[in-house]
């Protein structure tokens, strides 16, 4: 993104501001558009909490055990994520694989350009069927999620991949929408402490009930990563 493109075709003379209105001006950025120079207390001891939970993902899922996989640079320069994790997991007895992706940014809106629907067609991979909103169990409570279907064809073979994908928010909000991050992230608290996305990808074709078992595993296993997402800053509080 070109951030100083808007500066270019500044007329003359727009730079000579009187110092008191530049002060306004330069206020206004920081308070208004998105940029808050002001820390919130708690912030760091939340990230790093944050950083230890999803480290703590444990690598031995019922019978799938855990691979890290390398994250590609370009992600990490787009994410700037305070923490994340890619692995492949395989199930010792069928020889199946699933990766998981847990992602937390420290600014949201780091996130914007990371999800399903942009990151996977940008790497090759189509989808002609419908996202489908879903939802997953937590503590008893039902939260949305989302299914996407991609696939490729590669040398005349083709490849399908399911994504199931949800993002977490420090006020307790689990959602399922790009949307609803946006709004957000339009908040300075919000902001400032981040949000995660997790996602579990799997290459193989599954039944509905297979998949549906899978995803209860999995989210068990990273329920504590969840809801340290999700308690924010009050836990210092």
């Amino acid at each position: 993104m070109a951030m100083g493109s808007q500066y270019r075709n500044q007329k003359p003379g727009v730079g000579r501001v009187a110092p008191a209105a530049t002060l306004l001006l330069l206020l206004g950025v920081l308070t208004v558009g998105g940029i808050d120079a002001r820390a919130l207390p708690g912030v760091d001891g939340y990230h790093e909490r944050v950083r230890n939970a999803i480290d703590a993902i444990p690598y031995r899922i019922g019978p799938w055990v855990g691979v890290d996989m390398e994250t590609p640079p370009a992600a990490v320069r787009l994410l700037k994520p305070n923490r994340i994790v890619q692995r492949q997991y395989r199930d010792t007895t069928t020889g199946r694989t699933f990766q998981l992706l847990a992602v937390h940014c420290a600014d949201m809106r780091d996130m914007q350009g990371h999800y399903p629907p942009v990151c996977y067609p940008a790497h090759g991979w189509e989808h002609d069927r419908p996202m489908v909103t879903t939802s997953f169990e937590l503590g008893g409570q039902r939260y949305p999620a989302r299914s996407y279907q991609f696939y490729r064809v590669i040398q005349g073979s083709e490849q399908q991949m399911a994504v199931f994908n949800f993002f977490v928010l420090p006020d307790g909000q689990i959602v399922a929408d790009m949307e609803t991050l946006r709004r957000v992230a339009t908040r300075r608290a919000a902001s400032q402490l981040g949000a995660a996305q997790f996602q579990l990808v799997g290459g193989e074709t599954l039944s509905e009930a297979e998949r549906r078992e899978l995803i209860e595993e999995f989210i068990r296993a990273i329920q504590p990563a969840i809801r340290t997402v999700a308690e924010g800053v009050e836990h210092d509080q």
